[in-house]
This record gives C-alpha cells, sequence and structure tokens, in this order.
C-alpha cells in the first residue's frame, strides 16, 4: 500500500558552518497546480532554479513558500580594513592636497571615504553558502514529507470510512428500487378498482402500458452501475496511495453527476431520501479528497 499525503504541512531545517549558518523552512497549502515562492537572501539570489528544482522533485502539488535566510555568527564581518590598502591612499591624498595647495586635515575617520581601505572579508565562498542551503532545503522537505504523510494517513482512514457510508446508501438505494415496477402497477391496479372500473382486457392492456412507461422513465440501473463502478475505483486508489487528489475529485464529480441523476428519476421516495444522504456524504468526502495531493 503506497502512502498517501496531504498537501498541508510544514518543515524547518539548520546547517551550521564557521561563519554562521543556514536555515530553511518549507510550507505548503492546498492547490490544484504547483506553485512555489522562494525567499533567499541576496547573496544567493541566483540558486532560486536550483531550490525550485529540489522543491518539484519532492512536491507534486500544492502551494509552496520555502524562505532560506543565513545567521552570521556574532563578531563576524563582511568587510576587513587593508592597512597597506590604506597606507597608499593616505599618501596619494596627502601628495594632491599639498600639489594643489590644500590644508592636510586628514583624520582616521576619513579613512572610511577611500577606496580600497575596506576590503571584502577572507569569508565562505558562494559555492559553500548555496551547498548548505541546498542541504538545510533537502532537509526542511524531509521533515515537511513525514508531516504531510502522517496527515495523509488520517485523510485515507477518513476517506475510506466515508466510502463505506456511501457503499451501504448505495446498497440501501439498489433494495428500495428492485421492484418499484411491480409497486406501481398494484397502485395502478388498486386505483381502477377504488373508482369502480371494470378492469377488462382493454384497461390491462393500458395498465400494462403506463407500467411500462413508468418503468423506463425510472430505470437507473445505468446510473446504479457507474456509481458501483466510481466507489470501487476510489477504494482501489485509496488502497494503491501515490499522488491520487486529482483522480479522486474526478471521481467525486463523477459521483455527483451519477446520484443527481438518478434522485431525478427513482420513485420510491424512500430511495429518494436515501439519495440525498448520498449526496450530502459525498460532499464531504470531496471536501476531504481536496486536502490530498
Amino acid at each position: 500500500m503506497g502512502a498517501v499525503s496531504s498537501m498541508t504541512g510544514r518543515g524547518a531545517a539548520r546547517v551550521d558552518g564557521r561563519e554562521g549558518r543556514v536555515e530553511a523552512v518549507v510550507s505548503t497549502l492546498n492547490r490544484r497546480g504547483f506553485e512555489a515562492v522562494i525567499s533567499l537572501p541576496d547573496s544567493l539570489a541566483g540558486r532560486e532554479a536550483d531550490v525550485e528544482r529540489r522543491l518539484r522533485e519532492r512536491i507534486a502539488r500544492g502551494s509552496v513558500v520555502c524562505k532560506v535566510s543565513i545567521v552570521r555568527n556574532a563578531g563576524e564581518t563582511a568587510c576587513a580594513p587593508d592597512a597597506e590598502a590604506a597606507a597608499k591612499a593616505v599618501g596619494q591624498v596627502r601628495k594632491l592636497a599639498e600639489a594643489l595647495g590644500l590644508r592636510d586635515d586628514l583624520t582616521a575617520s576619513s579613512l572610511l571615504g577611500l577606496p580600497g581601505v575596506f576590503a571584502p572579508a577572507e569569508t565562505a565562498a558562494e559555492d559553500e553558502w548555496a551547498a548548505r542551503t541546498l542541504a538545510a532545503v533537502e532537509q526542511a522537505l524531509d521533515q515537511l514529507g513525514e508531516a504531510r504523510r502522517r496527515e495523509g494517513e488520517a485523510l485515507r482512514k477518513d476517506l475510506a470510512g466515508r466510502l463505506d457510508r456511501l457503499e451501504a446508501l448505495h446498497g440501501e438505494i439498489n433494495r428500495l428500487d428492485e421492484g418499484g415496477a411491480a409497486r406501481f402497477r398494484e397502485k395502478l391496479v388498486n386505483a381502477v378498482r377504488a373508482a369502480g372500473v371494470e378492469a377488462d382486457g382493454e384497461t390491462r392492456a393500458r395498465i400494462l402500458r403506463e407500467v411500462a412507461i413508468y418503468a423506463e422513465k425510472a430505470d437507473v440501473s445505468e446510473e446504479r452501475t457507474r456509481i458501483a463502478v466510481h466507489l470501487a475505483a476510489a477504494r482501489r486508489l485509496l488502497a494503491t496511495g501515490g499522488c491520487i487528489g486529482r483522480e479522486l475529485d474526478f471521481l467525486s464529480q463523477e459521483l455527483s453527476r451519477e446520484i443527481n441523476t438518478l434522485a431525478s428519476k427513482v420513485a420510491d421516495a424512500e430511495a429518494g431520501g436515501k439519495a440525498v444522504s448520498f449526496k450530502a456524504e459525498l460532499e464531504r468526502f470531496r471536501e476531504q479528497a481536496q486536502n490530498v495531493e
């Protein structure tokens, strides 16, 4: 029996490094197709396609939000002073000031505006941060997958129970609808007797014609058969597992079409009531099926 996954869930993970850590959170909500919203630090913006590819490999459909952040360790800085470059810059500025006859008022704070004085500190290469990011996303997806499978199994049990009720209602409709034509004929005969009309050959022939017309109009054998086929197909999908949400939704629509037709044709009042109950339970089944991936 394959696993059934819910379309809702959340997973989070972190991957530590010498200079800091990468944190990733992946959450999903219901959606007919696949849609991903990915938020990465500016330094990793070029890796969005890699992250989306990982998401698509693990998630068939749903609305996916993936947020990645980099948390640097305390004391880490993106820039470091370059003493040699600073000395060279100061010498050039003073030489230019002397040539132009300007007052030398250079201070330590002035160094902040001189180019090349502060250079990027030696930090982890972009590829290292990207590797940590993808590792964090994969771990978050592992957690998300476990959460979605746990909820998916609960959904499978709920849907199986609703299928039990639908099958029971279908059986009741079949039982109550059996012999409908015979009951209609008996009603006509009784009506003729009550009216004091002689049941001669012509009257009996007319009764038979009316019964035949009734039987043709009220025949729901095709609808009953198709409902049985669709219920059996839904049962097989739940047993097989996998990405079955769309198929369950399609079967729900087909069942709705068939039960609506049956309810409009069936004459027995009690059978009609069971058909209404079937429609109500089917709507609850369909709502739950829309949570399945």
